[in-house]
């Protein structure tokens, strides 16, 4: 009696573990949505080229953001979604320019179309993504505000809360080149590496 009973509390465990298994996975496999609303504070240095008329400027940044980024995904296929991600972030820059200290305040915008795809079955799923769109940042002076392309790419692990809830910790790169809106000559090339944690929603 007791080896019976011992038999069906290990097939019990093994068909709600298999149970639970199924269930993540159907959260990845075409026809689900699943939708971010990442938070948080972000620390990042850049190194940025600023091209003036031709001529090069080196300057280096210190930058600290707060930012939300919220997103809705939809799988073509197993695995694999497809999205859109939006950005606003208020951002403090530490500026060495010129051999002047310099701190100012801005805001950044982004619309930014992407791909992400998830590997694996289980409760812990790395992640890689990336994505093309338009950027604008900088403060109330037209002098400090830039726009373009924007390159992105990211990379972490989600970890599934539950079957409808995914908390993700991530690296994301983000290479932009951007236009002056007063000074069209006036570039930046940028690149930042930064680290996130957000959560995802699936339905």
């Amino acid at each position: 009696m007791k080896k019976l009973l011992f038999m069906t509390a290990i097939a019990v465990f093994g068909l709600t573990n298999l149970s639970a298994q199924e269930e993540n996975l159907s959260k990845t496999t075409k026809g689900t949505w699943f939708f971010g609303a990442d938070a948080g504070i972000t620390f990042a240095a850049n190194k940025t080229t600023a091209e003036f008329d031709g001529q090069d400027v080196g300057v280096d940044s210190k930058v600290s953001t707060v930012s939300i980024t919220p997103s809705a995904n939809y799988f073509v296929m197993d695995n694999l979604a497809i999205g859109l991600d939006l950005l606003f972030s208020s951002t403090k820059t530490e500026e060495e320019f010129d051999g002047l200290d310099v701190e100012f305040k801005g805001t950044t915008f982004a619309a930014i179309p992407n791909a992400t795809y998830f590997f694996g079955e289980g409760s812990f799923r790395p992640y890689l993504g990336a994505g093309v769109g338009y950027l604008s940042t900088g403060s109330d002076d037209d002098i400090t505000k830039f726009s373009g392309l924007v390159i992105k790419g990211q990379g972490g692990v989600a970890y599934f809360i539950n079957t409808s809830v995914a908390l993700n910790l991530g690296v994301e790169y983000l290479n932009a080149n951007l236009k002056n809106k007063e000074e069209s000559d006036f570039e930046n090339k940028s690149n930042t590496l930064g680290v996130g944690l957000g959560f995802s929603f699936f339905l």
